[in-house]
């Protein structure tokens, strides 16, 4: 299980990072198909978010390299008086283009800001991967133990309902006392309760793997 751990580790932040390298991989019987997995994270909510921030920061970026210092038009009106003459009123209008010039080292700041906002938006990928690649693998572990226990508990519960017909017959025929049947029929309850509640435990596991990663298929319990 340890080494079944590790290779489902590996392969979710691989495949999901690069999805071009799952040619590398292959499916293994008892785990979710690489495929299904690497739609799975991406489809993600919080890998959704993180490509999000990853696209802003690089329109910010483009908008740092290209910088706010284009071209701009002025245009002033006034209206000056002549004290000497108060009738002479004369009206004056101005227009100006300007605009405003970046030094190169700025511009070099600029650009540097905007690899760093995006380098950061990428390392918020990456985590966002990584965490959700840690929650399929805990729910999937968790599901496939929920159904390997129900398994488990119907084989027993079916053993002691075999056992209590052979020892009602061995009652029937004088063989065995009525206690030892009447303790074969509490084994038989006993194990039929431990279904039920591993039964509703793999339900739980199932509905809530489902919920969060309905990419990953749950058509039938993997073997151990």
């Amino acid at each position: 299980r340890m080494n079944t751990s590790r290779y489902v580790w590996v392969a979710l932040l691989a495949i999901a990072a690069f999805p071009a390298g799952a040619a590398e991989f292959k499916d293994y019987p008892g785990l979710p198909p690489l495929s299904a997995v690497t739609q799975a994270l991406n489809a993600h909510p919080s890998v959704l978010g993180a490509q999000a921030g990853i696209k802003l920061e690089q329109a910010n970026q483009s908008k740092l390299a290209a910088g706010a210092y284009e071209y701009a038009v002025r245009l002033g009106a006034q209206r000056r008086d002549v004290r000497l003459d108060p009738s002479q009123q004369f009206n004056e209008w101005d227009v100006g283009v300007e605009r405003y010039i970046r030094l190169p080292g700025k511009s070099a700041l600029d650009a540097k800001l905007g690899v760093q906002g995006v380098d950061q938006a990428r390392l918020a990928h990456g985590d966002a991967l990584h965490e959700a690649g840690r929650q399929l693998l805990k729910l999937w572990f968790e599901w496939v133990r929920a159904t390997q226990t129900e398994a488990q508990w119907q084989g027993q519960a079916e053993a002691f309902k075999q056992q209590l017909g052979i020892v009602a017959k061995r009652v029937q025929a004088g063989d065995a006392p009525q206690l030892e049947a009447l303790l074969a029929e509490a084994a038989m309850s006993q194990a039929q309760a431990a279904e039920l509640q591993a039964k509703l435990r793999a339900e739980v596991a199932a509905a809530e793997l489902a919920g969060r990663f309905p990419a990953v298929p749950l058509t039938q319990t993997p073997p151990l």
